[in-house]
């Protein structure tokens, strides 16, 4: 009888474990919603002028994501940014010098942007 009453004392301990752990996982996340995919945006970071998330294009590359994000301000090149590439492998930066048409001078730098990836561009100085 003692063996039965300890089984039955396990088996509600491993219910009671189950439901909590349950009601924990279906609670709201505590960080707010991004406004935009993750998967299916880019982030520009740096320049104040042009910070934000940009949504990706089919086969999109780096010149067109920094093209994209400098439109509104028509600031040229030449330039010296940053892409940050996060994946299962771990994350990749690449410091990447653009040319006046904000092309990579090395065109195996103009790489595909993925979803998640970070372009870290200089702040305009002053004058």
């Amino acid at each position: 009888m003692r063996g039965s009453f300890s089984l039955v004392r396990k088996a509600t301990l491993i219910l009671i474990g189950a439901l909590l752990l349950l009601a924990a996982c279906s609670a709201a996340p505590s960080h707010p919603p991004q406004p935009m995919d993750w998967q299916s945006s880019y982030t520009v970071a740096g320049d104040p002028a042009v910070r934000g998330q940009y949504p990706i294009t089919a086969g999109m590359r780096l010149s067109q994501a920094v093209r994209a994000a400098l439109a509104k301000t028509g600031r040229p090149g030449p330039m010296t940014i940053v892409l940050i590439q996060r994946g299962p492998e771990g994350e990749t930066r690449h410091i990447i010098d653009l040319d006046a048409d904000l092309q990579p001078k090395n065109l195996h730098d103009d790489y595909f942007i993925r979803g998640g990836d970070e372009i870290v561009l200089p702040a305009v100085k002053p004058q």
